[in-house]
């Protein structure tokens, strides 16, 4: 039924999506780039659609291209909290900080490290926790030998996403334990040592941990997941 109705952009966005979730991204290009270029820039379907497109672009490493959409998703978005952004829909659009976010990251993965550094300190000063622009911190706080701060970041975001897939902060985690013992982060974890937590402490450190490790696992980081 959705195929067929090529005329709403509901429906249309509808398909994006599923084709992004089980993973076909060129499928969703083609559906939106090509079968139907006019959702890109139809005002009440753009940002979402941009958004996807910019997404399937980003999982495919083609990294000039999700610069171009997500700076015109970020022209007609809006501050994550303003009335506009949670106005009530079957799929909210993304907020600007957001995009903005995940801008700052293809610009850094497009070479552009100056923009991409302004870009992401913007965001973090607004929404602290903001995945993609804290991926961008965390790379230039490990290229210059900030390794706890770079964990420090890392772990505030984490525990920010904890409710949402862990797959999402595969790259932030994993990115950052390539730079990091199991030494380093429990410093960060316990800087007074594991015999000055209390039995409720350790359990949280422990769980966290486990997460960090799960997640390792998941993108076959298997020893270092181990050795967490």
């Amino acid at each position: 039924a959705l195929q067929s109705d090529s005329t709403s952009a509901e429906a249309l966005l509808c398909l994006a999506r599923m084709q992004l979730a089980i993973g076909n991204d060129a499928a969703v290009a083609k559906l939106l780039r090509k079968q139907n270029p006019w959702i890109l820039k139809n005002a009440s379907s753009q940002l979402e659609a941009l958004s996807l497109v910019a997404a399937a672009a980003e999982r495919a490493g083609d990294w000039e291209q999700a610069v171009t959409d997500l700076e015109r998703a970020a022209k007609s978005a809006k501050p994550a909290g303003s009335t506009a952004a949670v106005v009530a829909r079957p799929q909210r659009p993304p907020c600007l900080e957001d995009i903005q976010g995940r801008l700052a990251r293809a610009l850094l993965n497009s070479d552009e490290r100056e923009a991409a550094i302004k870009l992401a300190e913007g965001v973090i000063h607004s929404v602290q926790a903001q995945r993609e622009a804290c991926e961008v911190a965390c790379t230039l706080l490990i290229d210059q030998g900030r390794k706890f701060e770079a964990m420090q970041v890392m772990l505030r975001c984490v525990i920010e996403y904890r409710n949402r897939p862990s797959s999402e902060s595969a790259d932030l985690v994993c990115g950052v334990m390539r730079a990091c013992s199991v030494e380093d982060i429990m410093q960060v974890l316990a800087p007074k040592g594991q015999d000055a937590m209390p039995p409720e402490q350790k359990v949280s450190v422990a769980e966290v941990i486990a997460y960090l490790g799960l997640i390792m696992k998941e993108r076959s980081k298997v020893f270092e997941a181990c050795c967490l």
